[in-house]
Protein backbone atom coordinates (compact mmCIF):
# COMPACT_ATOMS: atom_id res chain seq x y z
CA UNK A 1 0.00 0.00 0.00
CA UNK A 2 1.18 3.32 -1.26
CA UNK A 3 -0.17 6.83 -0.72
CA UNK A 4 -0.17 9.48 -2.93
CA UNK A 5 2.14 12.74 -1.29
CA UNK A 6 0.79 15.23 -3.06
CA UNK A 7 -2.79 14.44 -2.25
CA UNK A 8 -2.72 12.50 0.79
CA UNK A 9 -0.74 11.09 4.02
CA UNK A 10 0.00 7.36 5.26
CA UNK A 11 -0.09 6.99 8.91
CA UNK A 12 1.09 3.16 9.09
CA UNK A 13 0.89 0.53 11.91
CA UNK A 14 3.23 1.74 13.74
CA UNK A 15 2.72 5.61 13.71
CA UNK A 16 1.83 7.05 17.38
CA UNK A 17 -1.73 7.76 15.65
CA UNK A 18 -2.41 3.69 15.98
CA UNK A 19 -3.37 1.81 18.82
CA UNK A 20 -3.82 -1.72 18.57
CA UNK A 21 -5.76 -4.42 21.05
CA UNK A 22 -3.33 -6.05 22.95
CA UNK A 23 -2.48 -9.65 22.80
CA UNK A 24 -4.64 -10.14 19.01
CA UNK A 25 -2.20 -8.72 16.50
CA UNK A 26 0.99 -9.78 14.79
CA UNK A 27 2.99 -7.98 12.03
CA UNK A 28 5.26 -8.13 9.22
CA UNK A 29 8.17 -8.91 11.73
CA UNK A 30 6.99 -11.15 14.62
CA UNK A 31 4.54 -8.71 16.72
CA UNK A 32 5.83 -5.70 14.97
CA UNK A 33 6.83 -3.98 11.83
CA UNK A 34 5.99 -0.99 9.74
CA UNK A 35 3.96 -2.88 6.92
CA UNK A 36 0.67 -4.37 8.70
CA UNK A 37 -1.11 -6.03 11.32
CA UNK A 38 -3.53 -9.04 11.03
CA UNK A 39 -5.41 -10.94 13.31
CA UNK A 40 -7.68 -14.02 13.22
CA UNK A 41 -10.33 -12.68 16.53
CA UNK A 42 -13.40 -11.46 16.18
CA UNK A 43 -12.93 -8.48 18.61
CA UNK A 44 -9.75 -7.53 17.83
CA UNK A 45 -9.75 -3.64 17.11
CA UNK A 46 -7.67 -0.88 16.28
CA UNK A 47 -7.54 3.23 16.35
CA UNK A 48 -6.35 5.82 14.16
CA UNK A 49 -6.09 9.11 16.10
CA UNK A 50 -5.79 12.20 12.82
CA UNK A 51 -6.54 16.02 13.18
CA UNK A 52 -9.12 16.53 10.31
CA UNK A 53 -8.50 19.40 7.80
CA UNK A 54 -10.81 21.94 8.27
CA UNK A 55 -12.45 21.63 4.61
CA UNK A 56 -13.34 18.36 2.87
CA UNK A 57 -11.12 16.30 5.33
CA UNK A 58 -11.43 12.33 4.02
CA UNK A 59 -9.77 9.26 5.34
CA UNK A 60 -9.54 5.59 4.10
CA UNK A 61 -9.02 2.53 6.45
CA UNK A 62 -6.53 -0.06 4.15
CA UNK A 63 -7.65 -3.69 4.44
CA UNK A 64 -6.58 -6.43 2.68
CA UNK A 65 -9.89 -8.50 1.40
CA UNK A 66 -10.64 -11.11 3.62
CA UNK A 67 -13.43 -13.93 2.56
CA UNK A 68 -16.74 -13.39 4.45
CA UNK A 69 -16.03 -11.17 7.21
CA UNK A 70 -17.16 -7.93 8.41
CA UNK A 71 -16.10 -5.02 9.92
CA UNK A 72 -17.47 -2.27 12.17
CA UNK A 73 -15.73 1.04 12.75
CA UNK A 74 -16.99 3.85 15.50
CA UNK A 75 -15.45 7.16 14.91
CA UNK A 76 -15.60 9.29 17.33
CA UNK A 77 -18.12 7.11 19.24
CA UNK A 78 -20.65 6.79 16.26
CA UNK A 79 -20.76 3.28 14.58
CA UNK A 80 -20.95 2.21 11.14
CA UNK A 81 -21.54 -1.56 11.45
CA UNK A 82 -21.60 -4.59 9.07
CA UNK A 83 -19.22 -3.54 6.32
CA UNK A 84 -17.59 -6.38 4.22
CA UNK A 85 -14.17 -6.57 4.92
CA UNK A 86 -13.37 -6.22 1.02
CA UNK A 87 -10.82 -4.06 0.75
CA UNK A 88 -10.09 -0.44 1.82
CA UNK A 89 -12.72 1.10 3.43
CA UNK A 90 -13.83 5.02 3.27
CA UNK A 91 -14.19 6.18 6.37
CA UNK A 92 -17.58 8.67 6.53
CA UNK A 93 -18.63 11.69 8.97
CA UNK A 94 -15.49 13.17 9.79
CA UNK A 95 -15.53 15.95 12.11
CA UNK A 96 -13.50 19.48 10.28
CA UNK A 97 -11.12 21.07 11.95
CA UNK A 98 -11.13 18.46 14.80
CA UNK A 99 -9.67 15.72 16.66
CA UNK A 100 -10.58 12.21 14.96
CA UNK A 101 -10.65 8.76 16.34
CA UNK A 102 -11.91 5.53 14.28
CA UNK A 103 -12.10 2.44 16.34
CA UNK A 104 -11.96 -0.54 13.46
CA UNK A 105 -13.22 -3.95 15.17
CA UNK A 106 -13.13 -7.43 13.60
CA UNK A 107 -17.18 -7.58 13.47
CA UNK A 108 -17.69 -11.14 12.30
CA UNK A 109 -15.41 -14.03 10.26
CA UNK A 110 -15.73 -17.29 8.99
CA UNK A 111 -15.26 -19.86 11.20
CA UNK A 112 -12.82 -21.32 8.94
CA UNK A 113 -9.29 -20.89 7.38
CA UNK A 114 -8.18 -18.18 10.44
CA UNK A 115 -5.33 -19.40 12.65
CA UNK A 116 -2.73 -20.06 10.16
CA UNK A 117 -2.59 -16.61 7.47
CA UNK A 118 -6.07 -17.96 6.70
CA UNK A 119 -8.77 -16.06 4.14
CA UNK A 120 -10.25 -14.41 6.86
CA UNK A 121 -8.12 -13.03 8.37
CA UNK A 122 -7.69 -9.12 8.70
CA UNK A 123 -4.79 -7.55 7.67
CA UNK A 124 -4.74 -3.87 7.83
CA UNK A 125 -1.17 -1.57 6.62
CA UNK A 126 -2.97 1.98 7.82
CA UNK A 127 -5.08 5.02 7.82
CA UNK A 128 -4.99 6.94 4.20
CA UNK A 129 -5.70 10.96 4.95
CA UNK A 130 -5.95 13.48 2.88
CA UNK A 131 -2.79 15.99 2.47
CA UNK A 132 -3.72 18.63 5.09
CA UNK A 133 -4.91 16.93 7.90
CA UNK A 134 -2.38 15.74 10.51
CA UNK A 135 -1.24 12.80 12.67
CA UNK A 136 -2.78 12.60 15.74
CA UNK A 137 -1.44 10.78 19.09
CA UNK A 138 -3.60 7.84 20.12
CA UNK A 139 -4.24 7.19 23.70
CA UNK A 140 -1.80 5.35 25.98
CA UNK A 141 -2.07 1.89 26.40
CA UNK A 142 -3.49 0.73 29.73
CA UNK A 143 -3.82 -2.30 32.07
CA UNK A 144 -5.59 -5.03 29.95
CA UNK A 145 -8.07 -7.98 30.16
CA UNK A 146 -7.66 -11.13 28.35
CA UNK A 147 -10.97 -12.83 27.41
CA UNK A 148 -10.87 -15.99 26.54
CA UNK A 149 -13.74 -18.54 24.78
CA UNK A 150 -15.95 -19.94 22.17
CA UNK A 151 -18.49 -19.22 19.57
CA UNK A 152 -20.60 -17.62 22.21
CA UNK A 153 -17.64 -15.13 23.36
CA UNK A 154 -16.90 -14.20 19.91
CA UNK A 155 -20.75 -13.55 19.34
CA UNK A 156 -22.20 -16.32 16.94
CA UNK A 157 -25.66 -16.35 16.51
CA UNK A 158 -25.83 -13.14 18.89
CA UNK A 159 -27.52 -10.60 16.73
CA UNK A 160 -31.05 -12.72 16.13
CA UNK A 161 -29.44 -15.80 14.82
CA UNK A 162 -26.53 -13.27 12.82
CA UNK A 163 -22.84 -13.80 14.05
CA UNK A 164 -21.91 -10.27 15.63
CA UNK A 165 -19.37 -9.60 18.09
CA UNK A 166 -20.66 -6.33 19.25
CA UNK A 167 -24.06 -7.80 20.18
CA UNK A 168 -21.54 -10.36 22.43
CA UNK A 169 -21.64 -9.99 26.23
CA UNK A 170 -18.00 -9.87 25.60
CA UNK A 171 -18.52 -6.74 24.16
CA UNK A 172 -20.64 -5.28 26.67
CA UNK A 173 -18.14 -6.84 29.34
CA UNK A 174 -15.37 -5.12 27.24
CA UNK A 175 -17.28 -1.93 27.44
CA UNK A 176 -17.42 -1.91 31.28
CA UNK A 177 -13.67 -2.52 31.43
CA UNK A 178 -13.41 0.34 29.07
CA UNK A 179 -14.84 2.05 32.23
CA UNK A 180 -12.73 0.75 35.23
CA UNK A 181 -9.42 2.05 32.74
CA UNK A 182 -8.70 -1.28 31.29
CA UNK A 183 -8.58 -2.54 27.47
CA UNK A 184 -9.07 -5.49 26.21
CA UNK A 185 -8.06 -8.48 24.49
CA UNK A 186 -10.19 -11.24 23.09
CA UNK A 187 -9.07 -14.80 21.93
CA UNK A 188 -12.39 -16.58 20.91
CA UNK A 189 -12.91 -19.30 18.38
CA UNK A 190 -15.71 -21.29 17.13
CA UNK A 191 -16.16 -24.97 18.44
CA UNK A 192 -13.06 -24.77 20.57
CA UNK A 193 -12.57 -25.43 24.36
CA UNK A 194 -10.55 -26.52 26.89
CA UNK A 195 -9.10 -29.71 24.46
CA UNK A 196 -12.00 -29.40 21.74
CA UNK A 197 -10.09 -27.41 18.96
CA UNK A 198 -11.61 -24.39 17.15
CA UNK A 199 -13.31 -23.67 13.97
CA UNK A 200 -15.24 -25.85 11.32
CA UNK A 201 -12.22 -27.08 10.13
CA UNK A 202 -10.60 -27.68 13.57
CA UNK A 203 -7.33 -25.82 12.08
CA UNK A 204 -7.53 -23.53 15.46
CA UNK A 205 -5.52 -25.66 18.38
CA UNK A 206 -7.20 -25.96 21.42
CA UNK A 207 -6.59 -23.88 24.53
CA UNK A 208 -4.51 -26.39 26.56
CA UNK A 209 -4.02 -29.90 24.86
CA UNK A 210 -3.69 -32.54 27.26
CA UNK A 211 -4.11 -36.30 25.61
CA UNK A 212 -3.65 -39.27 27.87
CA UNK A 213 -1.93 -36.87 30.65
CA UNK A 214 0.36 -35.27 28.76
CA UNK A 215 0.44 -32.03 27.46
CA UNK A 216 1.02 -31.04 23.67
CA UNK A 217 2.24 -27.36 22.89
CA UNK A 218 1.90 -27.55 18.85
CA UNK A 219 -1.73 -28.11 19.90
CA UNK A 220 -2.21 -25.54 22.24
CA UNK A 221 -2.93 -21.69 21.68
CA UNK A 222 -2.83 -20.07 24.93
CA UNK A 223 0.52 -18.80 24.47
CA UNK A 224 0.81 -17.85 20.90
CA UNK A 225 -0.81 -15.43 18.88
CA UNK A 226 -1.17 -17.33 15.64
CA UNK A 227 0.93 -20.62 14.73
CA UNK A 228 4.33 -18.67 14.69
CA UNK A 229 3.95 -16.08 17.12
CA UNK A 230 4.34 -16.55 20.23
CA UNK A 231 2.24 -14.71 22.87
CA UNK A 232 5.19 -14.72 25.40
CA UNK A 233 7.95 -12.28 26.13
CA UNK A 234 11.70 -12.70 25.87
CA UNK A 235 11.17 -13.78 29.97
CA UNK A 236 8.52 -16.43 29.35
CA UNK A 237 5.49 -13.28 30.34
CA UNK A 238 2.03 -13.08 28.58
CA UNK A 239 2.96 -9.59 26.66
CA UNK A 240 0.15 -6.85 25.61
CA UNK A 241 2.76 -6.15 22.43
CA UNK A 242 5.62 -8.15 22.75
CA UNK A 243 7.58 -5.97 25.29
CA UNK A 244 8.69 -6.82 28.72
CA UNK A 245 6.40 -6.18 32.02
CA UNK A 246 2.66 -6.20 29.70
CA UNK A 247 1.26 -9.07 31.31
CA UNK A 248 -2.69 -9.02 31.64
CA UNK A 249 -3.93 -7.45 34.83
CA UNK A 250 -6.92 -9.96 34.61
CA UNK A 251 -7.74 -13.50 32.54
CA UNK A 252 -11.25 -14.49 32.50
CA UNK A 253 -11.79 -17.99 30.77
CA UNK A 254 -15.33 -19.56 29.98
CA UNK A 255 -14.77 -22.80 28.53
CA UNK A 256 -16.52 -26.15 28.80
CA UNK A 257 -19.47 -25.88 26.42
CA UNK A 258 -17.81 -27.19 23.55
CA UNK A 259 -16.15 -30.15 25.64
CA UNK A 260 -19.37 -31.48 27.21
CA UNK A 261 -20.83 -31.34 23.36
CA UNK A 262 -17.48 -33.32 22.12
CA UNK A 263 -17.78 -35.52 24.92
CA UNK A 264 -14.28 -34.95 25.59
CA UNK A 265 -12.18 -37.61 27.97
CA UNK A 266 -12.76 -36.13 31.86
CA UNK A 267 -9.81 -37.00 33.24
CA UNK A 268 -7.82 -34.84 29.99
CA UNK A 269 -10.46 -31.56 30.75
CA UNK A 270 -9.56 -31.82 34.36
CA UNK A 271 -6.01 -32.01 33.95
CA UNK A 272 -6.04 -29.36 31.39
CA UNK A 273 -7.93 -26.67 33.51
CA UNK A 274 -5.88 -27.29 36.63
CA UNK A 275 -2.36 -27.24 34.25
CA UNK A 276 -3.68 -24.58 32.36
CA UNK A 277 -3.95 -22.72 35.77
CA UNK A 278 -0.21 -23.02 36.76
CA UNK A 279 1.11 -22.23 33.33
CA UNK A 280 -1.36 -19.22 32.87
CA UNK A 281 0.26 -17.94 36.49
CA UNK A 282 3.46 -18.69 35.76
CA UNK A 283 2.75 -16.27 32.25
CA UNK A 284 1.13 -13.95 34.48
CA UNK A 285 2.10 -13.72 37.62
CA UNK A 286 -0.04 -10.86 39.07
CA UNK A 287 -3.22 -11.60 36.91
CA UNK A 288 -6.43 -12.46 38.30
CA UNK A 289 -7.87 -15.41 36.63
CA UNK A 290 -11.24 -15.86 36.71
CA UNK A 291 -12.68 -19.64 35.53
CA UNK A 292 -16.59 -19.24 34.12
CA UNK A 293 -18.88 -21.98 34.48
CA UNK A 294 -20.15 -21.64 31.06
CA UNK A 295 -23.78 -19.98 31.60
CA UNK A 296 -26.31 -22.91 30.17
CA UNK A 297 -23.95 -25.87 30.81
CA UNK A 298 -26.04 -26.79 34.28
CA UNK A 299 -29.57 -26.93 31.79
CA UNK A 300 -29.41 -30.91 31.25
CA UNK A 301 -32.39 -30.16 28.95
CA UNK A 302 -29.58 -28.61 26.54
CA UNK A 303 -26.50 -30.16 27.76
CA UNK A 304 -27.41 -33.56 29.04
CA UNK A 305 -24.06 -34.30 30.19
CA UNK A 306 -23.15 -31.01 31.43
CA UNK A 307 -23.38 -31.44 35.06
CA UNK A 308 -20.62 -33.66 34.64
CA UNK A 309 -18.64 -30.93 32.95
CA UNK A 310 -19.49 -28.92 35.44
CA UNK A 311 -17.79 -31.09 38.09
CA UNK A 312 -14.67 -31.67 36.01
CA UNK A 313 -14.14 -28.24 35.74
CA UNK A 314 -14.63 -27.86 39.45
CA UNK A 315 -12.25 -30.30 40.15
CA UNK A 316 -9.70 -29.11 37.35
CA UNK A 317 -10.14 -25.31 39.77
CA UNK A 318 -9.98 -27.43 42.94
CA UNK A 319 -6.66 -29.47 42.19
CA UNK A 320 -5.11 -26.32 41.19
CA UNK A 321 -5.86 -24.75 44.08
CA UNK A 322 -4.81 -27.85 46.29
CA UNK A 323 -1.32 -27.69 44.58
CA UNK A 324 -0.60 -23.57 44.89
CA UNK A 325 -2.78 -23.08 48.00
CA UNK A 326 -1.03 -19.72 48.39
CA UNK A 327 -2.58 -18.01 45.18
CA UNK A 328 -5.76 -16.55 46.14
CA UNK A 329 -6.80 -14.75 42.76
CA UNK A 330 -7.85 -17.62 41.18
CA UNK A 331 -11.34 -17.46 41.15
CA UNK A 332 -14.35 -19.80 39.79
CA UNK A 333 -17.46 -18.01 39.09
CA UNK A 334 -20.80 -19.93 39.42
CA UNK A 335 -23.80 -18.02 38.65
CA UNK A 336 -25.83 -21.60 39.28
CA UNK A 337 -28.39 -23.41 37.38
CA UNK A 338 -31.36 -20.94 37.80
CA UNK A 339 -28.93 -18.99 35.33
CA UNK A 340 -28.73 -21.56 32.62
CA UNK A 341 -32.17 -22.57 32.68
CA UNK A 342 -32.65 -18.45 32.52
CA UNK A 343 -30.39 -18.16 29.09
CA UNK A 344 -31.27 -21.48 27.53
CA UNK A 345 -34.96 -20.37 27.44
CA UNK A 346 -36.55 -19.54 24.37
CA UNK A 347 -37.06 -15.65 25.33
CA UNK A 348 -32.51 -15.18 25.96
CA UNK A 349 -31.35 -17.65 23.72
CA UNK A 350 -31.26 -18.83 19.65
CA UNK A 351 -33.79 -21.92 18.61
CA UNK A 352 -31.17 -24.30 19.66
CA UNK A 353 -30.59 -23.03 23.10
CA UNK A 354 -26.88 -23.00 23.30
CA UNK A 355 -26.42 -19.52 21.94
CA UNK A 356 -27.20 -16.91 23.39
CA UNK A 357 -29.42 -14.24 21.17
CA UNK A 358 -29.56 -10.49 22.38
CA UNK A 359 -31.27 -10.69 25.23
CA UNK A 360 -28.92 -13.68 26.69
CA UNK A 361 -25.92 -11.65 26.17
CA UNK A 362 -27.05 -8.40 27.51
CA UNK A 363 -28.13 -10.64 30.97
CA UNK A 364 -24.91 -12.47 30.49
CA UNK A 365 -22.58 -9.56 30.03
CA UNK A 366 -24.33 -7.29 33.19
CA UNK A 367 -23.76 -10.25 35.31
CA UNK A 368 -20.43 -10.64 34.58
CA UNK A 369 -19.55 -6.60 34.63
CA UNK A 370 -20.77 -6.43 37.92
CA UNK A 371 -18.83 -9.51 39.31
CA UNK A 372 -15.87 -7.97 37.57
CA UNK A 373 -16.58 -4.30 39.27
CA UNK A 374 -17.14 -5.92 42.71
CA UNK A 375 -13.76 -7.53 42.23
CA UNK A 376 -12.08 -4.41 41.43
CA UNK A 377 -13.76 -2.67 44.26
CA UNK A 378 -12.64 -4.94 47.00
CA UNK A 379 -9.13 -5.26 45.50
CA UNK A 380 -8.46 -1.58 45.85
CA UNK A 381 -9.99 -1.91 49.35
CA UNK A 382 -7.21 -4.35 50.61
Amino acid sequence: MTADDTNSKLLLVDSPAARFSPGNWKGDAGRGGSLYRQSWNNGAWCSFTWHAALENPTATLLLAPAASSQISYFLNGIPVEGIPASGDIAISGIIPGALNTAKLYLQNSGQYSRWNDGVNVIRIFGLRIDKDSSAGVAPPNRPWVLLVGDSITEGIQAEDGADNYLRSYAFYLECAFDQLGLDTAVSACGFSGWLRPGDGDSDVPAYYAVTGGIYNDAASRWNKIDEGVSMLDANGLMSAYGELDSAPAMILINYMTNDAISGCNHADVQASVTHALAALRSAAPAALICIVIPFGLQNTAIFPNGLAYVETLKAGVTAYRAAFPADAAVILQDFGADLSRTITNEIYANPNGVHPGLLGHALAGSLLAAQCAEIKFRSAQS
